[in-house]
């Protein structure tokens, strides 16, 4: 292993290509905690942060005879800043949901209360997904996570955007059947 400490990222992304598992946790090594940093730094969130790096990791491990790039540090903060980019896009997606939800509900007085309120209900938003059929949970994962129009969900399933969209209706319908259930005990 002490060789590898002294090859160069271009060196090592050679043994890594001949699938040289060492030259990867050399590099691992070498990356993972400035990454960590990088990304902590814009998520602000040390678990979800880790998370990424390592699926920016098996990801560069996967296609690792694909990779053409020769700066491999300016590639892996790039891969990593489109990780970011794209957590930060579901989570938005999942957010306006529970957001849309909430707003239809009254507001707490106390931003304290409010927030409870809020954490509360988007886990109970992820358990009224959850009591929908497994079509229902696809089309909402695509459209609300994946961010696809009903165009792309129609396409990629074989089936009219009327269906998607009576899909959509008919979770919707059903989540906020559960959600107005969770709020009734909770404001009395």
């Amino acid at each position: 292993m002490r060789m590898l400490e002294l090859k160069s990222d271009h060196e090592l992304m050679a043994l890594i290509q001949e699938g040289n598992s060492e030259a990867f946790e050399e590099l691992y090594g070498r990356y993972f905690k400035p990454l960590l940093y990088f990304t902590a730094k814009r998520t602000n969130d040390l678990a979800d942060a880790e998370d990424i790096v390592h699926d920016v990791f098996t990801k560069f491990w996967e296609r690792r005879f694909k990779i053409e790039n020769k700066n491999i540090s300016s590639f892996l903060y790039q891969c990593t800043l489109y990780a970011i980019l794209d957590r930060i896009k579901k989570l938005k997606n999942k957010n306006t949901v529970v957001s849309m939800l909430a707003f239809s509900y009254p507001q707490c007085e106390d931003p304290i209360e409010q927030q409870l309120f809020e954490d509360e209900l988007k886990a109970k938003f992820d358990e009224a997904i959850n009591l929908n059929t497994s079509k229902v949970k696809e089309v909402f994962k695509l459209r609300y996570e994946e961010d696809m129009s009903y165009k792309e969900i129609a396409t990629a399933h074989g089936v009219s955007i009327e269906t998607v969209k009576a899909q959509v209706k008919k979770g919707l319908k059903k989540m906020r059947k559960h959600l107005r259930i969770f709020t009734t005990f909770y404001f009395f």
